[in-house]
């Protein structure tokens, strides 16, 4: 739990200094604060003896971009509260359904490609981190991972201020140092190596504020 909260700490420490050394004078069009709330699509994370099913559900996020012309720069937090099902491939006794909130702490950057002014296509990269809490019983567990994700949309803009963007993306956690996730009074459980992987997608929509114009 502990070394999971570092994690967490240094990665929002990363994300505050990125955006703290992004100038506002490098010709930065404008910033906007885009709400949003997503349909996310779960995963599955597979092991020796049984899997782990995140289940599909809504997900809610915001994002900080500080857009120039032609390129964005993002900070991006989104969480999905949903379930995860547990399904042990030996011993039935030990399936269970437990809660699964999933928490994405992304910086990254987006190529924009100026269709128009109202209309304004992108593409873009992110890195972060990834956290899972499963409240499975008789226990709670905690763990974080490295996370990558591809995105695409259009931000549609109604007026100088406002506008809607439409986006998906495919996400990524790495698992890079290894973790379980283990259910049921047996310490039966699905555990992932240093080489493992699963991926997630959503769909959503968010309203685009604009604060600053140049």
């Amino acid at each position: 739990m502990k070394k999971n909260n570092i994690f967490i700490k240094i990665s929002l420490k990363i994300t505050f200094l990125v955006v703290s050394l992004i100038p506002f004078n490098l010709q930065a069009q404008s910033l906007e604060i885009i709400p949003q709330v997503n349909y996310t699509f779960g995963g599955r994370i597979y092991a020796r003896n049984g899997e782990l099913k995140i289940r599909n559900s809504e997900s809610y996020g915001l994002s900080l971009d500080l857009a120039k012309k032609e390129v964005s720069f993002q900070v991006e937090y989104f969480y999905q509260p949903t379930l995860g099902d547990y399904r042990d491939y030996l011993d039935p006794t030990a399936n269970q359904s437990s809660n699964l909130n999933v928490s994405w702490y992304q910086i990254g950057v987006r190529k924009r490609f100026m269709a128009s002014d109202k209309i304004v296509p992108f593409a873009g990269v992110s890195i972060g981190l990834t956290h899972f809490i499963l409240n499975t019983s008789p226990r709670r567990y905690d763990e974080a991972s490295l996370s990558f994700s591809l995105q695409g949309g259009a931000n549609i803009y109604l007026s100088n201020r406002l506008g809607i963007r439409l986006h998906g993306r495919l996400m990524a956690p790495v698992q890079f140092n290894g973790f379980g996730f283990y259910v049921g009074t047996g310490g039966t459980g699905v555990g992932a190596n240093a080489s493992s992987y699963f991926l997630q997608a959503d769909f959503g929509a968010g309203l685009v504020i604009r604060l600053t114009k140049k």
